[in-house]
C-alpha cells in the first residue's frame, strides 16, 4: 500500500472519529438543555420549602407533636434543637448549591433578578 493511500485511510478514520465525537457532544448538549428547566423547578421547590417562615412553622409543629405525645421536656428540647440544627444546615447547603447553579446559569433568570436587586440598592 502506498504512503498516500495510508495517509488517506488515516484521514478517513480520524474524520469518522471526529464526526462521532461531534454527535456525542451534541447529545450531551441536548441533554443538559433538556434538564435545565426541570432542575431549575426542582431547586425552586426545595428552596421555597426551606423559607425561614416555613422552617419556623415546621420546627414548632415538630415540637408540638412531641409535646402531645407526652415525651419528657428535656428530650423534647434536645430533639427539637437537633431537628432545627439539621434543617438550618440543610438550608445552608442548598443555599450554596443554589449560588453555584446561578453561576452556571442553570437557574434561568435568577442572575438577572439578582443584578436588578443589586442595582436598586446602589
Amino acid at each position: 500500500m502506498s504512503k498516500n493511500a495510508k495517509t488517506s485511510e488515516i484521514k478517513v478514520e480520524v474524520s469518522k472519529d471526529i464526526e462521532e465525537l461531534k454527535e456525542v457532544f451534541k447529545a450531551i448538549s441536548e441533554f443538559i438543555r433538556d434538564i435545565q428547566k426541570p432542575l431549575s423547578d426542582l431547586i425552586g421547590v426545595v428552596l421555597s420549602f426551606l423559607e425561614g417562615s416555613k422552617v419556623g412553622k415546621d420546627i414548632a409543629s415538630f415540637y408540638s407533636q412531641l409535646k402531645e405525645k407526652g415525651l419528657p421536656n428535656e428530650l423534647i428540647e434536645n430533639l427539637t434543637l437537633r431537628y432545627a440544627e439539621s434543617r438550618i444546615s440543610l438550608m445552608k447547603t442548598l443555599g450554596e448549591l443554589a449560588k453555584y447553579l446561578k453561576g452556571t446559569k442553570l437557574i434561568e433568570g435568577e442572575a438577572e433578578k439578582e443584578k436588578e436587586v443589586e442595582e436598586k440598592h446602589e
